[in-house]
């Protein structure tokens, strides 16, 4: 439960300071970049040091896709915070874990809990409402509101896919090389995206 807190604490922070930075005038592609470069260099060292360390080309596959999409949702979080708000955008975007949630029962079998199955359901039915419904009062509108919130949901369920993946078909053991690809493949595409803004 605490990671949990946690985690929707720490996402909340994280959409509250792209906005702070968005009045500001900041970029943050930077400050991804350097964070992501510094996860990447500390994964590599790590992965570096075990004695029986490999590069499993399956978990390193997986890594790149989930860094890539990771990035990708973080600039359509961008464009989708300006023109929805940071409340909305921030749902929108939690709602992502429906997709590896469906996928697991879909594909893997999994059956779900009462609970899941009403959380599911709910999802579906909150995704559209949000993102027709109304948002922040200094926020813009047009049509490109429902394209930003729709492509974010759906990038955020490919991350939380590709781990789904990574966890059903990847023997255990290579998760460093995971975390190694996706975070060198996040901090290349922050900091190529800041260079072509630049």
């Amino acid at each position: 439960m605490i990671w949990m807190l946690l985690c929707i604490l720490s996402g909340a922070a994280f959409g509250h300071i792209m906005r702070h930075a968005h009045v500001r005038q900041r970029h943050m592609a930077w400050v991804g970049a350097w964070n992501y470069l510094f996860a990447a260099l500390a994964a590599w060292v790590w992965l570096g040091l075990q004695p029986a360390a490999t590069l499993n080309w399956p978990a390193a596959v997986l890594g790149t896709l989930c860094g890539a999409s990771y990035v990708a949702a973080f600039f359509v979080l961008d464009h989708a915070i300006r023109a929805a708000g940071v409340g909305i955008t921030l749902s929108v975007q939690w709602l992502g874990v429906a997709l590896p949630v469906a996928a697991s029962i879909v594909f893997w079998g999994e059956t779900p809990s009462l609970m899941q199955a009403l959380g599911l359901g709910l999802a579906a039915l909150s995704l559209p409402l949000l993102a027709l419904g109304p948002s922040a009062p200094d926020a813009p509108r047009g049509r490109w509101r429902v394209a930003f919130l729709f492509s974010l949901f759906l990038l955020e369920g490919i991350v939380g896919l590709t781990m789904k993946v990574y966890s059903q078909r990847v023997p255990a053991g290579s998760e460093l090389a995971f975390l190694c690809c996706m975070f060198s493949g996040a901090a290349a595409g922050r900091s190529k995206h800041q260079r072509t803004r630049d």
